[in-house]
């Protein structure tokens, strides 16, 4: 990338290409006196460049800089940029996508580095059905899955399930999609190994697939969570939250309401076993305090 301009470079060219009709510059008369061209440099400064070509520059550093501080600056800025769904959407044309998955999926690449890339896709299909349909066709959603599977860092794996929660949520396309790869599958092993925020922000995409407005969606939602076990681990998940020296009642919370969203809408999959497992957590969890409010809606609902 070019040096950035400094505050005084910029004033000197102001000073330079800047007249006044009785100061600075005398009318004269004859033939103008020919100016001296402008450098881009000061175009750019500024006009600002357009935003596509700076988004080409950073995946550019991106893909060839040996630096990670100017890949994290790149990235900063590219998922700052992409914020913009207009500039998301010009992912696609620009042919963006593949490089930015290909640094995701590179397991040699530094681990802060991926979960920038992580961080940017969730940025650009958060709230933009055009650029979820424009990753989707880049094949990003089984790189992303196969790393929510199977890496340790955290921070690559909460981004990872942002922008997992973001492809799926009110996208049936994307949710079928995700269905064929085993994304409650993948759920379930998210479950068993993340740490309480990852649980956390796991059990809440579950609860929204399963409140689906989209029937078929919340239904198959439903089935899979039966299918791959995940309600007996969240069962285990807030019980286990709720045996140590204080409890963790934003995790509580949003088990108790999954559990009770699920029982609502679909009480038929609710097993004689299952409802057991319910009402023994719910009978554990009859002393925090702080979540009693959900616990009496689980309780009325698994009465």
């Amino acid at each position: 990338m070019s040096r950035p301009i400094t505050q005084a470079e910029l004033l000197q060219w102001s000073v330079l290409h800047t007249a006044t009709a009785n100061e600075d510059a005398p009318r004269r008369e004859g033939p103008p006196v020919p100016r001296e061209p402008i450098d881009a440099k000061w175009l750019d400064v500024i006009l600002g460049k357009e935003h596509a070509v700076l988004m080409k520059e950073c995946v550019e550093t991106i893909t060839t800089s040996s630096s990670n501080a100017e890949k994290r600056a790149a990235f900063e800025r590219l998922e700052e940029l992409v914020e913009s769904l207009d500039n998301a959407n010009d992912l696609e044309p620009l042919r963006l996508w593949a490089p930015i998955i290909d640094v995701l999926k590179n397991e040699n690449e530094d681990e802060e580095i991926r979960m920038y890339a992580a961080w940017t896709l969730g940025t650009a299909v958060q709230n933009n059905p055009k650029a979820q349909a424009a990753f989707l066709r880049a094949n990003g959603l089984e790189p992303l899955l196969n790393i929510l599977r199977s890496t340790s860092s955290l921070s690559i794996l909460n981004k990872a399930l942002y922008t997992l929660s973001s492809t799926v949520r009110q996208n049936p396309t994307g949710f079928d999609q995700a269905v064929q790869l085993g994304v409650f599958n993948t759920l379930a092993t998210v479950l068993r190994n993340g740490d309480t925020k990852l649980l956390t922000r796991t059990i809440f995409l579950i609860r929204a697939l399963v409140e689906e407005e989209d029937a078929p969606v919340s239904k198959k939602a439903a089935e899979e969570c039966v299918e791959n076990g995940l309600l007996g681990l969240i069962i285990d998940v807030i019980g286990h939250s709720a045996t140590g020296d204080s409890a963790d009642a934003d995790l509580i919370e949003k088990g108790l309401c999954l559990l009770s969203v699920f029982g609502e809408r679909y009480p038929e999959m609710v097993t004689e076993e299952m409802g057991k497992q319910v009402r023994g957590v719910l009978s554990q969890l009859a002393s925090v305090e702080s979540v009693q409010e959900a616990l009496q809606h689980a309780n009325k609902v698994y009465a």
